[in-house]
């Protein structure tokens, strides 16, 4: 559940964060028709329907996805992967990847250490 600093509003307890797409929450299609009737019949004639401020999905598996236009505005095209998160090689771009440092450094460690145990005859 969110609440907003700025406003105090809170969103609905139903709707819960997606754990692998920080920008879309989700919840199930019977949660819609019991709080909010009227967003369940236009998700029932159309798969995608926006409002004022965020765009809603529903999948095959009867779950519905909710993201913020301000989030992904290509959201009518590309629903999953917003521009901002991924290139055009579907990779993330350099700026946002983890360096790998530690692995190798603990790889590195592991060389030094079998260099140290052999024996020179």
């Amino acid at each position: 559940m969110r609440v907003c600093p700025k406003c105090g509003c809170v969103d609905p307890p139903f709707w819960k964060q997606c754990a692998f797409r920080q920008n879309i929450s989700y919840c199930t299609l019977g949660d819609i028709e019991y709080w909010t009737p009227s967003l369940a019949k236009l998700l029932n004639k159309n798969s995608f329907v926006d409002d004022e401020f965020y765009a809603y999905h529903l999948t095959k598996g009867k779950r519905v996805e909710r993201t913020a236009k301000v989030d992904n505005p290509t959201w009518k095209t590309n629903w999953y992967i917003g521009t901002f998160e991924r290139s055009i090689h579907n990779k993330l771009p350099s700026h946002l990847r983890t360096p790998s440092t530690i692995a190798n450094k603990t790889l590195a460690d592991r060389r030094n250490q079998t260099k140290l145990l052999e024996v020179k005859t």
